[in-house]
């Protein structure tokens, strides 16, 4: 994907060349670029066929990513396709999995998970550069819904996006995140419930609460009466018998909204809800805007605007 902070530049060269002069040629050509504008380059290898060119300009944008870690304004090589090719599908798999974890834990756990992912990132020198970008701020928008949950407000969370959309480098978007966590992460940590009845309970919830479940059912399965029951539960946990379900269902709602393209519809059922517009409902009360409203947020990737970086082939 290409912002209009990168410039793609292509160019023909004369068949008559060698293909060891065409590489030179291209080196030099695109160093004179970096010197003239002082800024960061990438290019790719030459080829001779045209449905190459999506995977030299592909070549030519992980060239340029380099310098998402290095910082510095200079002419950047290309790797080898094939080496790019298995990297790409090795992160892919790396990139699942850590979404995955971000929506099975909250605020200071999402923090830590996100941080030891950009950690990887630095150790391994991850070319996907917009896909960090973006899961970044994928986890800000999880980390935000987490402390509205808990009557927390952010401040300045659309400046925090747009400065995440526009980070031109690993220690910048380090930054960002700390920034982001300290402002979602200044609330208390959920309890822990001391009684096994109601770690019984809260383990039941976890594993039904996508079906039709009450309060009574709940507490005649861990042998309490219900009126005591809702007493130890709100003690023990800190939210209520029907907070604390609704907590559940929604946060699976997330997850499907971002996962699946499930219409609404399906997935107030699969959360538990067979009423859509009663889920829309609750689902806005929580987060502040509707299940659609969310979908079409977190589908859009805004545009930057700076244009720092030449990507050549």
């Amino acid at each position: 994907d290409y912002t209009e902070r990168v410039y793609m530049i292509v160019g023909n060269f004369p068949r008559a060349l060698s293909d060891m002069e065409k590489a030179r040629q291209l080196r030099e050509y695109a160093a004179q670029v970096q010197q003239i504008n002082h800024c960061m380059v990438g290019i790719s290898a030459v080829t001779d066929e045209m449905r190459q060119i999506p995977f030299m300009a592909w070549q030519a944008a992980c060239a340029l990513a380099q310098g998402f870690y290095e910082e510095k304004q200079q002419l950047y090589q290309p790797m080898e396709l094939s080496q790019l090719l298995y990297r790409q599908a090795q992160w892919e798999k790396v990139l699942q999995k850590v979404r995955m974890q971000l929506h099975q834990v909250k605020l200071l756990s999402q923090y830590e998970v996100l941080g030891e992912f950009l950690d990887t990132c630095c150790d391994e020198r991850v070319l996907a550069v917009d896909d960090i970008g973006r899961l970044c701020e994928h986890a800000f928008d999880l980390m935000e819904l987490s402390a509205r949950e808990c009557g927390q407000v952010v401040q300045a969370s659309r400046e925090l996006r747009s400065q995440m959309r526009q980070c031109g480098c690993i220690r910048e978007m380090k930054e960002l995140v700390e920034s982001a966590a300290q402002q979602c992460c200044t609330i208390s940590a959920p309890q822990v419930p001391r009684l096994q009845s109601i770690r019984l309970a809260v383990e039941y919830l976890h594993g039904h609460y996508t079906e039709p479940v009450s309060l009574e059912e709940v507490a005649a399965c861990v042998h309490l009466n219900a009126d005591y029951f809702s007493r130890a539960f709100k003690t023990e946990t800190g939210q209520t018998f029907v907070n604390y379900l609704t907590d559940l269902r929604l946060r699976h709602s997330i997850y499907l909204l971002d996962h699946t393209a499930l219409r609404v519809q399906m997935i107030a059922q699969q959360v538990g809800y067979y009423n859509a517009s009663y889920f829309s409902t609750i689902f806005k009360k929580r987060y502040g805007m509707s299940p659609y409203e969310y979908r079409r947020r977190t589908a859009c990737v805004p545009q930057n605007k700076e244009p720092p970086s030449v990507s050549m082939q």
